[in-house]
């Protein structure tokens, strides 16, 4: 069971995007379930998430951040809920950041 969801709300930031989910990756080790929440990019947004095979809800255009939150958030099934910005990287795990 996922015990973690990582909700990442972003839009047309494609590349800031993979470091986002590689510095996850990178320095979390507990179970987790990354979501991207996409406002309406066209920078290929889609396709890496479909190739990378992660949780994704297209929005047919740029909503507010909180807007996409809410949106990830009724994805969302696990007991730790996590919201970071698409442009921001994880440079600490997250059990210990948000615990």
């Amino acid at each position: 069971m996922i015990n973690t969801n990582v909700i990442i709300p972003t839009y047309n930031a494609v590349e800031l995007l993979k470091e986002c989910v590689n510095s996850i990756s990178k320095h979390t080790d507990e179970e987790y379930e990354i979501i991207v929440v996409d406002n309406g990019s066209d920078d290929g947004t889609y396709e890496y998430c479909c190739k990378e095979r992660i949780t994704m809800i297209s929005l047919p255009w740029q909503q507010t951040f909180i807007t996409a939150c809410n949106n990830g958030l009724k994805l969302s099934s696990g007991e730790n809920l996590v919201i970071i910005d698409g442009k921001n990287n994880c440079e600490a795990p997250l059990a210990y950041r948000y615990a």
